[in-house]
């Protein structure tokens, strides 16, 4: 075993680097009985004067170890609500299943929304009128926030549906199919939480029933697997920003209109 040992000076040139061209590497009494031959070396590997005797800091070690990553808060929060949608998409049972799947299937396209919006127009006089109005406003604009804005900037994948969910034919009245669109934010969610909030923001005491049926609505996207339970917790967010800029500006709207009184 061979053990480089420091030169010295009359080994070195005035340039720092070894003046021959080949240089034997010295073994120490220890070992010469261990080696009976010299190992000669190139110029190029022999370290610079400063260097000899110096010995080099070892790198530093890892702040974490193989195989532990560190986590970001948002990776965190996505393994998190990964994990709650495998608890509330499982099937509980055929009726709870069924009513659930048709009653999101009916909320397609704001259905549910228009309906109870005609009724508050037919029964709810003046001011049933203006709710509706409000409502529909709101569901418009959140549409289209939640569909042309949001959606395309997250990109966020569906979740991988379990085949339970599939034991339905597409033709039956109760099957809920995989929308083609982006999952994040649910845009069931965010339509109902809009209208339930645009009412509330004209006539609260009939609100109550459209904040039910948004909430049954965002439930039923996460049962029948199509949402996870964030994109419909952002969603009614969302929804319900709209709705209270909405009926605000309604609210100044009426209130710097001019007024008639009759005598």
């Amino acid at each position: 075993m061979a053990i480089l040992q420091p030169l010295s000076a009359a080994d070195l040139n005035g340039t720092g680097r070894a003046a021959s061209r080949r240089a034997v590497v010295k073994v120490s009494p220890y070992h010469r009985g261990m080696t009976n031959s010299t190992t000669a070396i190139g110029p190029d590997e022999i370290p610079d004067a400063h260097e000899l005797g110096t010995a080099r800091p070892a790198p530093e070690a890892a702040n974490t170890s193989a195989g532990t990553q560190p986590t970001s808060p948002l990776a965190a929060l996505v393994r998190l609500d990964e994990r709650i949608y495998q608890s509330l998409a499982a099937p509980l049972g055929s009726p709870f299943d069924r009513t659930l799947s048709l009653l999101t299937n009916a909320a397609d396209h704001s259905k549910l929304s228009v309906a109870m919006a005609a009724g508050l127009a037919l029964l709810g006089g003046t001011r049933g009128r203006r709710a509706a109005a409000t409502g529909l406003v709101s569901v418009a604009l959140t549409s289209a926030t939640a569909n042309a804005i949001v959606k395309p900037l997250a990109r966020r994948r569906r979740p991988a549906r379990s085949e339970q969910h599939l034991a339905h034919p597409p033709a039956s009245s109760h099957h809920v199919p995989m929308p083609d669109s982006h999952s994040f934010p649910s845009g069931h969610t965010a339509a109902a939480f809009a209208f339930a909030t645009g009412v509330a923001t004209v006539w609260p005491g009939v609100a109550r029933g459209p904040a039910l049926v948004a909430v049954i609505v965002g439930y039923s996207r996460v049962h029948a697997g199509v949402h996870f339970p964030g994109d419909v917790v952002l969603g009614a967010l969302l929804g319900s920003a709209v709705a209270l800029a909405v009926g605000r500006s309604t609210r100044q709207f009426g209130s710097d209109a001019p007024t008639t009184h009759l005598r």
